[in-house]
């Protein structure tokens, strides 16, 4: 799988970048009021009008909030918009929020059955190929050793059964499995336990929705599902271990 060429990176889009890792990783901490315009420039080393554009955009996804008087305020992580893409991005790197990954594996447990037992009564001739087509990327990535693009291969897959659904509202939960896999990338790609266990998953949920058979793509995106749980749970105990 060819990996995607990377967009030229704008200076806001990057002051932002900055700003919000600052963020994440605590150095601006919940509740706390950012240093002035004049301080923040000098610290961050970039222009007002790019710092300006950054606190805009950070104030859209819910980041931040700025008060007249008070100046711009970090707000608690659970109000971020933490489905959206360059959030996902960014925490990627961060310690893991052991809550929020639960959470995500929550959803996922609630509506990936159902979407897979929808997908093996909906899904297309170039449906089924996409999916085979994400299943084949991320045994092809294991074999070259290739985690970050397994994961995109992972993502590509489960995409291809929301697709599948047609339904157009389980298509949007794409971003609740992006979320969920680039969140857990970092901290299960050196505990995962026996990758072929996983990969054999995939495996049998492509064969029944290939199969046709709506109960047992239900059923074996459940054992899918159960194992990421055991998965995820070994991965955060053996970091706590480190």
């Amino acid at each position: 799988m060819r990996k995607k060429k990377q967009k030229p990176v704008k200076l806001h889009d990057s002051v932002m970048e900055m700003l919000a890792r600052r963020i994440i990783s605590g150095v601006y901490p919940a509740e706390t009021t950012l240093p002035n315009e004049t301080e923040l420039c000098e610290q961050l080393s970039v222009g007002r009008s790019s710092l300006r554009e950054a606190v805009r955009v950070l104030t859209d996804k819910g980041m931040l909030v700025v008060q007249r008087r008070i100046g711009t305020r970090v707000t608690p992580s659970s109000q971020w918009n933490r489905l959206d893409g360059d959030l996902i991005r960014w925490t990627a790197h961060a310690a893991p929020d052991q809550q929020f990954m639960w959470s995500l594996l929550e959803a996922r447990r609630i509506f990936e059955p159902a979407a897979a037992e929808l997908a093996a009564t909906r899904a297309t001739a170039a449906d089924l190929a996409r999916i085979e087509a994400g299943y084949m990327g991320m045994v092809g990535s294991w074999k070259g050793g290739d985690a970050e693009n397994l994961v995109e291969a992972d993502i590509a897959f489960h995409r291809a059964i929301l697709d599948s659904t047609k339904n157009v509202v389980l298509m949007q939960m794409v971003s609740i499995i992006e979320a969920a896999l680039r969140a857990g990338f970092r901290h299960t790609t050196n505990t995962s336990r026996t990758p072929e266990v996983a990969l054999d998953a995939h495996f049998q949920v492509l064969e029944a929705i290939r199969l046709r058979n709506p109960e047992q793509a239900r059923s074996r995106m459940t054992v899918l599902m159960d194992w990421t749980a055991k998965d995820l749970e070994s991965s955060l105990l053996n970091g706590k271990r480190q």
